[in-house]
């Protein structure tokens, strides 16, 4: 097992907290979703006239967090993937989100595309500190239909 990296002591990751909870509560979130604004404001939330921000107060996140489970299964189509998440775990995937590619072979930048997914994506499978793949940006993709088939590349 890999040594666990602490960069912040316990008192800077509270004072993150902290600020966190204050940054949810001053300036809110934009949540133009009409049910999970009314599912908020029953919990305690305040949701703006505009109806376009949901302020959160301490009180409420803190409420909400000791609701949250402790742990939730990210269940493969095979079980034998399953993986199960537990608070207080570490869990790792490669960064996601890239939309060029750095190729080696003739050592110029260029867009991804979807081989490009394939390929990182049987890499991570083989990585034994990697818990789960990311999607990343190919353009070969239809940009209306992305979110399904880079989510499709993944499983």
């Amino acid at each position: 097992m890999l040594p666990i990296y602490n960069p912040l002591t316990q008192d800077e990751v509270q004072r993150i907290h902290e600020a966190a909870l204050e940054v949810l509560a001053k300036a809110g979130l934009a949540i133009d979703h009409p049910k999970a604004q009314e599912a908020l404001a029953a919990q305690g939330a305040t949701v703006s006239d505009d109806r376009k921000r949901v302020y959160l107060p301490k009180a409420t996140v803190e409420k909400l967090l000791a609701k949250a489970p402790k742990e939730f299964l990210c269940a493969a189509r095979n079980p034998e993937h399953d993986m199960t998440m537990k608070l207080g775990n570490y869990y790792t995937r490669q960064g996601g989100g890239p939309f060029s590619f750095y190729d080696m072979r003739t050592c110029q930048a260029r867009p991804l595309t979807v081989a490009d997914t394939v390929d990182s994506i049987r890499l991570v499978n083989h990585l034994q500190h990697i818990n789960a793949p990311s999607t990343m940006t190919p353009h070969d993709l239809e940009v209306a239909t992305y979110d399904i088939a880079t989510a499709k590349l993944v499983l």
